[in-house]
Formats: structure tokens, sequence, C-alpha cells
């Protein structure tokens, strides 16, 4: 069986990590990967589902995860929060997907040797931060400005970080 390629697009707020993982994902839909993403949001208390709807009341009556269907989308609504959350559990829910784009996680990500990295940075003083804190492969550390001659421009070399992308994911489907 073909492993699953997990990319994490990490970097602080306004760091353009968004911005690059819109153009991966194109690129990658374009080469005929099945690609499914993941976002980390940072909004204490955050949930998707509103009070008094149907799947709330599902949920505060216990089920879990409580799984909701219209006619343009479906969605899975797990109450357990990021306490509960590994990146196992992630590849079980996209099971269907090539390639697993991950925006944010850094503290579940940061010690993965499984997972390229892009870091997305907005001053050089990231680059040695970023350093310290990753373990594994990091494929780029990317900027939406120049910053370096060894950091790539999101916009301007987006060609040579899906270049980068597209190895990895020959290199770790295997």
């Amino acid at each position: 069986m073909k492993k699953k390629s997990i990319i994490a697009v990490l970097g602080h707020h306004n760091s353009g990590k968004t911005t690059l993982i819109e153009n991966l994902i194109t690129k990658l839909r374009d080469e005929g990967y099945r690609v499914a993403s993941a976002k980390h949001v940072f909004i204490e208390g955050f949930s998707i589902d509103r009070e008094n709807t149907d799947t709330y009341r599902h949920s505060r009556a216990g089920a879990n995860p409580v799984i909701g269907v219209s006619d343009v989308e479906s969605f899975i609504i797990f109450k357990n929060g990021v306490s509960d959350f590994s990146t196992d559990k992630l590849e079980l829910w996209t099971s269907e997907a090539d390639v697993l784009i991950l925006e944010g996680f850094s503290k579940l990500i940061s010690e993965s040797i499984e997972a390229g990295k892009i870091v997305c940075i907005k001053s050089r003083e990231e680059i040695a931060e970023f350093r310290r804190e990753l373990k594994g492969r990091v494929l780029a550390f990317c900027s939406l400005k120049k910053i370096h001659k060894n950091v790539l421009r999101i916009k301007d070399d987006s060609f040579l970080i899906t270049e980068r992308v597209l190895t990895f994911i020959k290199e770790s489907s295997h």
C-alpha cells in the first residue's frame, strides 16, 4: 500500500502559509494527486458547530463524532479538540488522499521526522528559531518578501517550492 505523504506548512501569523498552501494544493491536484488539508485554528473556544443546531444537540446528548450531510458538503465533528489529536488520526480521516497538507500544528509536527516541512518566515531571525525547534526534513524556508538569498519567495519561487514538495512526495511514498 502506498504511504500518504505529509507536508507541514509552519510559521507565525501572517507569514504566507495559506497563500502557499492554496498554490500547492492547486499544483498537486494538477499533477493528479488527491490532496487533503487540515488547519489548526488558534481561536480559543472555537467551534464550527452552533448552539441550537441539530448537530449541536446530538453532541450535547453524547454523540462523538457527529456527522452532518447537506446537499453541498459533509462534515464530521469530533468533540475532543487538540487534546485528543494526532497525525495518525488525521491520516485515518483522510485515507483517500495521497497527500495531507497541514497548516500550523507546530507543536504536534515539530518532532515528526515523517513530515516534510515548509517554514514561512517574516524575518531572518525566525530561521534560527525554527531550526532549533524542528526535527526531520525542512523542504524550504520561504517568505512573502525578500529576506535572504536562501529564503524562497512564496509567489516568485512557487515552481521551486512545488518541485521540492514533489520530490519529497516521490521519496516518502515508498
